[in-house]
């Protein structure tokens, strides 16, 4: 029976260790401070997604300018040169009419 209440203290320390108000504070502190850290990660994760897309977005915005400064005068170049010899062709249709 010795052995049995030994035993039993044991484990009666050890539920009383597991209790111990200090202990409880102990882990509600700790499990804060743990979920803190993941939602800080999280947040700062979220914050390195929004600023590459808004970089992906100025990065289309300045080849879409760039283009647009290249595409534009040229196909206003172009249709000059189409207006252009349809004059002249005009103008030498008018000319062999005589």
């Amino acid at each position: 029976m010795g052995t049995t209440v030994g035993s039993s203290r044991r484990i009666t320390n050890r539920i009383a260790l597991i209790c111990n108000p200090s202990n409880f504070l102990f882990v509600r502190i700790a499990n804060p401070n743990s979920s803190e850290k993941v939602q800080q990660a999280k947040a700062l994760e979220e914050s390195y997604l929004a600023e590459q897309k808004a970089e992906e977005a100025r990065s289309a915005r300045e080849r879409a300018t760039q283009m647009a400064n290249v595409v534009i005068p040229y196909e206003i170049a172009k249709q000059k040169v189409i207006i252009d010899a349809q004059a002249e062709a005009e103008r030498i249709r008018e000319q062999a009419k005589g």
